[in-house]
């Protein structure tokens, strides 16, 4: 099951590079011009979740798409793009999620700590 999990992504990029249709390539493309205007928006942007949590991503995205525009076949150029995409989305994903775990995890901390020392502190 962990292993469809894993490729996943991969197996999508290759149904996009074989199917090589034009509606799919034609909103491939779009994604790619809609996160590229996204993206030199958010470089503008002070907030914290837009500057260090959305901004990198599509940062990687767009430095992506460039690395990937030497590819002339445009469905294998678009698979690439999309199973990359899925695979940058997983590991954004899991490092917010162990991020948010630490925090939490330092807060229960910081919790059990106070009001253990306040009840120890009492005897």
């Amino acid at each position: 099951m962990i292993t469809l999990l894993i490729l996943l992504p991969a197996i999508c990029g290759g149904i996009v590079a074989l199917l090589n249709s034009s509606g799919i390539n034609d909103r491939a493309e779009w994604f790619e011009s809609w996160v590229r205007m996204r993206q030199g928006e958010m470089a503008y942007r002070s907030s914290f979740f837009w500057k260090w949590i959305v901004h990198p991503l599509f940062l990687f995205i767009v430095k992506l798409c460039d690395w990937t525009d030497s590819i002339s076949h445009r469905g294998l150029r678009n698979g690439v793009r999309v199973a990359i995409a899925l695979y940058l989305l997983i590991i954004w994903a899991s490092i917010l999620m162990y991020a948010l775990f630490l925090i939490l995890a330092g807060i229960v901390i910081v919790l059990l700590a106070a009001f253990g020392l306040k009840k120890f502190g009492k005897k």
